[in-house]
């Protein structure tokens, strides 16, 4: 049964994912998302917006929501918010580090060949040697983990206030 914080912290977590998702479908050409491309109904064209903050927000976002959704799955107990994060951020890291120019050959190298028969593994190379490395990609998550964990505190200090010692 889902407790109160966990309907909260999921409905944070939508909300924060439709607005990543939002951000794709205005921001992002549907060539450039690799699950868009699929879909013959998404317009090509895409709208500067947001500016620069589209290029970032989509990793802060799904750092934010992964995490709150991940400690829900987990189990909403004092440790998951930093086994969750921990994770998040490590994953998020190891992807945008792998885009780098130096580094995204390496990576690519260590592909097993079973990932090009599965659908999205199979464009695990193309997501590293083509995707674009961004410092402020790692800012981004850094800065969505702790929103995440702001979030968690809040939602869980709130619980504490309305009923009393759980």
């Amino acid at each position: 049964m889902l407790c109160k914080a966990n309907i909260l912290q999921f409905a944070a977590a939508s909300v924060a994912l439709l607005l990543g998702l939002l951000v794709y479908l205005l921001s992002r050409s549907a060539e450039s998302v690799y699950l868009f491309s699929a879909f013959s109904y998404i317009p090509a064209q895409h709208y500067d917006f947001l500016g620069t903050i589209d290029l970032w927000l989509p990793s802060l976002v799904h750092t934010y929501a992964f995490i709150l959704l991940t400690v829900i799955a987990i189990g909403n107990y004092p440790q998951a918010i930093r086994i969750s994060s921990f994770f998040w951020v490590a994953s998020g890291w190891f992807f945008e580090l792998g885009q780098h120019p130096t580094a995204s050959l390496l990576f690519v190298k260590y592909i097993p060949d079973w990932f090009y028969r599965i659908p999205v593994l199979e464009n695990s190379a193309n997501y590293f040697i083509h995707g674009t490395f961004d410092h402020f990609d790692l800012i981004a998550t850094f800065i969505g983990a702790l929103a995440a964990w702001a979030t968690y505190r809040l939602i869980e200090n709130n619980g504490h206030d309305n009923e009393g010692n759980r």
